[in-house]
C-alpha cells in the first residue's frame, strides 16, 4: 500500500472527534437526501401514472336545458350513443331519459337509465348506487324489463316500505306496471322524490324523442379534451357540452406542485451535502498547512500532494456515504409503512442496490471536488513562507 494513501487515512481520523462529527452530519444529510430522491423519484413515476388515468367527465345536455328534462329544448337523437362509441375505445358512454310531472308542490323527476349506467339523480353529482336502503339497483341481466329504482319520497307516496320490499311491489307509471326493486335515500327531498326506470320500457311509456343528458367518460384529462372538442364542433348549435375540465386541471397542478416540491427539497439537501464537504475538506487543509510545508521542503511533489488529498477528501465523504445509506435505508423503511406510501404504493422495497451505489458514487464525486480548493492552493504554496508563519 502506498505511504501516501497510509497517511491519508492516517490524516482523516487523527481528529476523531471531528471527523466524526463531520462524518455523522454527512449521513445525517446524505440520508435525508436519498430519501427525498427516492420518493420524488418514485411518486414522480406514480403521479405520472395517476395523471395518465385521471379520468375527464364530459356531459351532453339539450341546449339551454341544464339537463332537467324540460320540454322547451330539443332532445339529443338516441343514435348519438352509437357516434360517439365510434370515437374511439376507452369511452364509458351513459345516456338518460328524464321527464319532470308537477303534483301540486311536488316535482317528481323520472330518470330512464341502461342497467350498466351508473344512477345519476338529478343535481346530484354522486350516484345512488351506493345509497340503496332497501332492494338493489339495476343489473345486466334486466334487459328492457319495466324496473324502478325509487327514492324514499316517492315511496312514502306510494305506501311502500323498506322492510316489506318484494317481488310483488309494483308502482303505475303511464298505464304500466314497474316492478319496484330498490329504495335509495339521497339525503334530501328532492333526490328522494325522483325515481329512476329501465331505459328501454321508459323510452315506449313516454314515447320520447330523444336522450336528455349523455355523461361521458373519457379515461384520461388529454382524451377528455380531445373528445369534449370533436363533440362541441359535432354538435355546434343542439347541445351544451359540460366538462370537469376546471376540477381535472387542479388536480394536475397539486400533482406537479407535489413533486416539485419533493424535488426542491431533493436538491437542497443535494447543495447542503456539498457545502458540508466542501467545508470540512478546506478545515483539514488547513490543519495540514505545516504538514504540507514540511513534505514540499523535503521534496514531495504536487502530484504527490494531490493523489494524498484527493484520498481523503474521497475516504471522509465514502464514509459519511455508507452512513447515509443506512440513515437512508432505516427512513425509508419507516415511510414504507406510512399511510401515503401504502395508499399510493410508492416504495416496494426500502433502497434498491442500484440507487445505493448512485448514492456512493455522487459522494465520492462531491469528495473529489471538495478536493480541488486544497489541491490549487498546495500547487502554489511556498513551503519557506508557511514554515515562518507556523
Amino acid at each position: 500500500m502506498p505511504i501516501w494513501f497510509k497517511h491519508s487515512f492516517y490524516n482523516v481520523w487523527r481528529k476523531p472527534f471531528r471527523t466524526a462529527l463531520v462524518v455523522l452530519f454527512l449521513s445525517l444529510v446524505v440520508g435525508l437526501f436519498t430519501v427525498m430522491a427516492t420518493v420524488n423519484h418514485l411518486a414522480s413515476k406514480q403521479f405520472e401514472a395517476l395523471e395518465g388515468t385521471l379520468e375527464s367527465t364530459i356531459e351532453l345536455r339539450p341546449i339551454g336545458s341544464l339537463g332537467l328534462g324540460g320540454t322547451r329544448s330539443q332532445p339529443l337523437p338516441f343514435a348519438l350513443v352509437d357516434e360517439i362509441q365510434q370515437m374511439g375505445a376507452g369511452l364509458r358512454i351513459n345516456p338518460y331519459l328524464i321527464r319532470r310531472e308537477f303534483q301540486g308542490q311536488t316535482t317528481t323527476f323520472f330518470v330512464g337509465t341502461p342497467p350498466s349506467a351508473p344512477l345519476l339523480a338529478v343535481g346530484d353529482p354522486e350516484p345512488m348506487d351506493g345509497r340503496i336502503i332497501a332492494g338493489r339497483v339495476f343489473d345486466i341481466t334486466d334487459g328492457d324489463t319495466p324496473l324502478a329504482v325509487i327514492g324514499l319520497e316517492v315511496a312514502s307516496r306510494y305506501g311502500i316500505e323498506a322492510q316489506q320490499l318484494g317481488q310483488d311491489t309494483k308502482l303505475n307509471i303511464k298505464g304500466r306496471d314497474w316492478r319496484v326493486i330498490g329504495i335509495f335515500d339521497g339525503g334530501n327531498g328532492f333526490t328522494n322524490n325522483q325515481l329512476f326506470l329501465s331505459m328501454t320500457a321508459m323510452r315506449d311509456a313516454f314515447q320520447a324523442q330523444g336522450l336528455s343528458r349523455v355523461v361521458i367518460q373519457a379515461p384520461s384529462a388529454a382524451r377528455g379534451i380531445e373528445v369534449a372538442e370533436q363533440l362541441a364542433i359535432r354538435l355546434s348549435g343542439q347541445a351544451d357540452v359540460v366538462t370537469n375540465r376546471p376540477a381535472v386541471a387542479l388536480a394536475q397542478a397539486s400533482l406537479a406542485g407535489i413533486s416539485s416540491a419533493t424535488r426542491t427539497g431533493a436538491f437542497v439537501f443535494f447543495i447542503v451535502g456539498a457545502l458540508v464537504v466542501m467545508g470540512a475538506m478546506v478545515l483539514t487543509f488547513r490543519d495540514q498547512l505545516h504538514e504540507i510545508g514540511i513534505e514540499k521542503a523535503l521534496g514531495a511533489s504536487n502530484a504527490i500532494l494531490a493523489r494524498r488529498l484527493l484520498t481523503e477528501s474521497v475516504l471522509l465523504t465514502a464514509s459519511g456515504g455508507l452512513g447515509g445509506l443506512v440513515v437512508a435505508w432505516f427512513g425509508l423503511s419507516v415511510y414504507a409503512r406510512s399511510w401515503t406510501s401504502i395508499k399510493f404504493g410508492l416504495i416496494e422495497s426500502p433502497l434498491s442496490l442500484p440507487a445505493a451505489i448512485s448514492i456512493l458514487l455522487v459522494c465520492i464525486a462531491l469528495g473529489a471536488l471538495g478536493s480541488l480548493y486544497p489541491i490549487l492552493r498546495s500547487r502554489h504554496l511556498d513551503p519557506l513562507t508557511i514554515l515562518r508563519e507556523e
